[in-house]
Order: C-alpha cells, then sequence, then structure tokens
C-alpha cells in the first residue's frame, strides 16, 4: 500500500493495527534489550522501505489519531525516546507516554470492541518503562547520588566496569545490590513487577533476582517462583539459580536430582556456571552417580568458558589422572589460565609446579 501519496484513512487504520500487533510481539518475546531497542528500530526501517512509509508520517499517524492515548501512546514514547521519524529526542515526553500507557490500565475501556489494541499498549508500556527506569540506573548511573559513600563504592567500582565492558546483566545487578535505598531503584522494581506478569523471561529472570537479593523486600519463596516462570521459558540463567534453589533448598525443598535437571538444561546452552556444577556433581556423587569421565567432559566445557574454578578442577583432573590421561603439561597450562582468573588454590598448584615440576616450565609431558 502507499499510504505517502494520496493515503487512504482506512488504509492508515489497518496499518497502524497492524504496526501495533507487530511491535507488541517483537517486545513481547524479544531476549534482551538490543532486540528490544536496536533491533526494533532496524526493523522499523525495513517496514518503512516495505510498506512505503516514512518514520515521520508514522509519529504523526499515532499522535493525530483519535485513541492515540489508549493504543498508540507506548509506540509514541519508543518514537520520541530514540528520535525516530525525525522528531527530535525527548526523554520527558517518552517517559509521559509510557505512563499514559500503563496508567489507562485501571480505566474503563476494556469491554471496547478493539479493547485487545488497549492491552497490546499496556503490555508495550511496560516493558519500555521497565527499561526506562532501568537505563536511568545503568546508563546514567543516578544510583550512584544516593549510595553510602563507605561500604558501597566498591560495588559501584565493579558495576562500572561490567558497564563499560558492555556486560548489561552484571551491571543491573552491582547496581541495584548498591541501589537498595534509591527511589528510582524502586521504580524499576515496581515496573519489572508489571512487565515480568506479561510474560518476559529475562524480566522475569530480574525479577527473581530482586527478591533473592533484597531490591524490594527479600522473598526467596518468590524468587524461586519467578526463577521458575522464567526458566520454564528457556531462560539458561533463570535455570542454574532454579538449579540452586533446588540444590540448597531456596524456596523450595531441597532435591539435588532436580537440581541436576535444570544444572543440564542450563549447561546446553552454555552456562558455565552450570556446567561447572554438573562436574561437580558428577565428581562427587551427589544426586547421581560418581562418574569422572562426565566431571571431566563438563569441567572441560566450564572452563572453556572462562569459568576459573572449572579451570583449575580441570587442571587437578589433568595433575591427577582423574577421568582423562595424567598430563603435567596441561594440568600446568589450565593452573596458569585459572590464576589468570583469580583463583588461590591454582595460585597455590602452580606456585608448586614452578618448584618441583622443572619438565613443566619446559612445557615436556610426562
Amino acid at each position: 500500500m502507499n499510504t505517502q501519496n494520496g493515503r487512504n484513512p482506512k488504509d492508515d487504520e489497518i496499518f497502524l493495527i497492524e504496526f501495533l500487533n507487530d511491535f507488541h510481539n517483537r517486545i513481547s518475546f524479544a531476549k534482551n534489550i538490543d532486540e528490544i531497542e536496536n533491533k526494533t528500530i532496524k526493523w522499523i526501517n525495513v517496514l518503512e522501505d516495505f510498506q512505503c512509509i516514512n518514520s515521520r508520517t508514522m509519529i504523526g499517524l499515532m499522535e493525530n489519531h483519535q485513541k492515540n492515548d489508549l493504543w498508540f501512546s507506548s509506540l509514541i514514547g519508543f518514537f520520541y525516546q530514540h528520535g525516530i521519524g525525525e522528531c527530535e529526542v525527548n526523554q520527558n515526553k517518552a517517559l509521559e507516554s509510557y505512563l499514559l500507557a500503563v496508567n489507562t490500565e485501571s480505566e474503563e475501556y476494556l469491554n471496547h470492541f478493539n479493547d485487545d489494541l488497549k492491552k497490546y499498549n499496556i503490555i508495550i508500556g511496560k516493558h519500555l518503562l521497565a527499561l526506562y527506569y532501568y537505563k536511568e540506573i545503568i546508563v546514567n548511573n543516578r544510583a550512584k547520588q544516593f549510595a553510602n559513600k563507605t561500604n558501597l563504592n566498591a560495588r559501584h567500582d565493579v558495576g562500572d566496569c561490567y558497564q563499560y565492558d558492555k556486560n548489561e546483566k552484571k551491571t543491573f545487578k552491582w547496581h541495584l545490590k548498591s541501589a537498595k535505598e534509591n527511589s528510582d531503584a524502586k521504580k524499576t522494581f515496581k515496573w519489572y513487577l508489571k512487565s515480568a506478569e506479561g510474560g518476559n523471561s529475562e524480566i522475569q529472570y530480574s525479577l527473581g533476582y530482586c527478591y533473592q537479593y533484597d531490591i524490594a523486600n527479600k522473598d526467596i519463596k518468590k524468587a524461586f517462583e519467578w526463577y521458575l516462570r522464567s526458566a520454564e521459558e528457556g531462560n539458561s540463567d533463570a535455570q542454574y539459580n532454579l538449579g540452586e534453589c533446588y540444590y540448597y533448598g531456596k524456596g523450595t525443598n531441597k532435591d539435588i536430582k532436580k537440581a541436576i535437571e535444570w544444572y543440564f538444561k542450563s549447561a546446553e546452552e552454555g552456562n558455565s556456571d552450570a556446567q561447572y556444577n554438573l562436574g561437580e556433581c558428577y565428581f562427587h556423587g551427589r544426586g547421581t552417580n560418581k562418574d569422572m569421565k562426565r566431571a571431566f567432559e563438563w569441567y572441560l566445557k566450564s572452563a572453556e568458558g572462562e569459568n576459573s574454578k572449572a579451570q583449575y578442577n580441570l587442571g587437578e583432573c589433568y595433575y591427577h589422572g582423574r577421568g582423562t590421561d595424567k598430563d603435567m603439561k596441561r594440568a600446568f597450562e589450565w593452573y596458569l589460565k585459572s590464576v589468570e582468573g583469580g583463583n588461590s588454590n591454582a595460585q597455590y598448584n602452580l606456585g608448586y609446579c614452578y618448584q618441583y615440576g622443572k619438565e613443566i616450565l619446559m612445557h615436556k609431558s610426562v
């Protein structure tokens, strides 16, 4: 359809409804921030070419629609937050639009014929508002203004290091730990709660983390429940944490066999911590039969994922011939990698190798 030259109002209406539906699906099933923001913006650009309609026209159609507050306010906020459609970036306008979307939830419009569109607008608004507050803490680092200047500085420093490394998930955790009394953090928690109910597994996992580490009120049982919902959606981090809950009896009854089941699902997705824990279970016969070969295999996968504990244990396997042939050269190599990761046990063993294993230093296997 051509909606720029000789536009048909009926075609405009159909286009906007389809756009809202597609946007809702993208946001609801997004797995990370990149999918919510960068990839969605790229999708809008592709949509412009495919539908022969520019972003400026799109924002105009939404803003001028008679039900813009009920159906399109969350999308309008997204356009203003990211400067889409030749509109200037306006964070206040974005926040105002997101709040308008979510605040209509209590109003009496659900009996309207097109109430699904309103629901989509609310769901999108919840996701984007949660992300907006998230970025207020992570990107703008407002939590620092409220931090206790004694014992919280180290946490902020760690958070900053992760931030510059673009590891958003770890940054989020460290900043929320130090922002316990921060009003922005409480807002983030509030909107994560609303968004998690919409089914986003990443947000469900983050909400479980909030409950576990006392961002609002510590509630390990609720943490378990949110980890479970996220894990069932395939989130590997939630699967690992759920395994931890079962392993240690946090928020549920202790059940090492179930722990292993969730560790395995997470490990299959490449989670190095879950891989390490599986190695431990097989090595010590916890919840399963001892199996040194399988322990070695999981230690190896975890070690290759830069897990320093697994690297140390892998060095031990090679040193003592557990689950594999003895290989002093490889033992030395893995001890060295573990030391580089800060493992103190590996530091001791590496020192021992230097002291008594000249053949290792010469990189000769014995």
